[in-house]
């Protein structure tokens, strides 16, 4: 399980609510998917040494399922460098192993390295379509506040901006995320959160007790 590797490596919180998002989105496309194959390039662990303990994260292969074999991308963790190599190690991968003549590619978050491999791939394979799955607004993923990171910022968002023009439909978490990424009258849908019917929840009925002291707190995010 490379993701307690990652959390071993890693000195930032595990995204276990973003993990889980993923995976049931997975889960779903399975059920209408025979072939589908996940490229993965892991975001928690980001720069070494200020957020991991390798200089590496090795390629690796997995699998979901029985039928499909899955991706791990390795890359160097060294800033801004770990995003250029992230991309150009996904979009290699991606170009070795497909096998249809129509791909379709989902892009599971608004990150730079993801969509430029997904575009790259677009470019050269015109026919190929790309779906983004955008659960947080990119401007407002972090509460950074100095000169350097709000310059960097600018820039990624200009280049993100520029690779959104070449995304053919989106995925949004709410109505008004649609209108602050400028997809103009390309398709969209709205999926505000994920329920897994094969997870099986014990439910404490004292909860509905008026009477019930006991507090309950509902965590849904990181």
């Amino acid at each position: 399980n490379r993701k307690n590797e990652f959390d071993k490596i890693s000195y930032l919180t595990a995204q276990n609510a973003a993990d889980a998002f993923q995976w049931s989105f997975i889960k779903g496309l399975d059920y209408y998917c025979d072939d589908l194959s996940i490229y993965t390039a892991p975001l928690l662990i980001k720069n070494y040494p200020k957020t991991g303990n390798k200089l590496f994260v090795k390629k690796s292969e997995f699998s979901h399922n029985e039928n499909n074999k899955d991706f791990c991308i390795g890359f160097p963790l060294f800033p801004i460098v770990n995003k250029l190599f992230k991309s150009i190690n996904i979009y290699k991968a991606i170009l070795k192993n497909n096998h249809t003549n129509n791909p379709y590619i989902i892009v599971c978050a608004v990150h730079t390295p993801y969509l430029l491999a997904a575009v790259r791939y677009k470019i050269k394979f015109p026919q190929a379509r790309i779906c983004l799955i955008v659960p947080d607004l990119p401007q407002y993923m972090s509460d950074k506040n100095d000169i350097t990171y709000r310059l960097l910022k600018k820039i990624d968002m200009v280049i993100i901006c520029n690779l959104i023009k070449r995304v053919d439909s989106f995925v949004f978490l709410t109505n008004l995320m649609s209108e602050k990424i400028n997809i103009g009258s390309k398709p969209w849908i709205k999926i505000e959160g994920i329920y897994d019917q094969d997870l099986e929840i014990e439910t404490n009925r004292s909860f509905y007790d008026e009477n019930n002291n006991e507090r309950t707190i509902l965590y849904t995010g990181s």
